[in-house]
């Protein structure tokens, strides 16, 4: 639940320094992974924060052709 509560701004803070504009204003989106109950036990303790091109068609994301680095939209 932790790692949960700090994923937003952790990620959001990634998604800004990576993408090189505020998540608020991208035309993507991402995602956290987080360890659950299955995985804690065997010391997982990352957070993963998947940045991806969500549309109408394909919420789950587009296929990409290049990278969203510094992309800044």
């Amino acid at each position: 639940d932790g790692i949960r509560k700090n994923a937003t701004a952790a990620c959001d803070s990634a998604f800004a320094s990576y993408v090189g504009i505020a998540y608020s204003k991208s035309v993507y989106t991402w995602t956290d992974i987080v360890p659950d109950s299955s995985s804690w036990p065997n010391g997982d303790r990352a957070l993963r924060c998947v940045a991806y091109y969500s549309t109408n068609a394909n919420p789950a994301g587009e296929t990409l052709h290049s990278s969203i680095k510094g992309a800044a939209n």
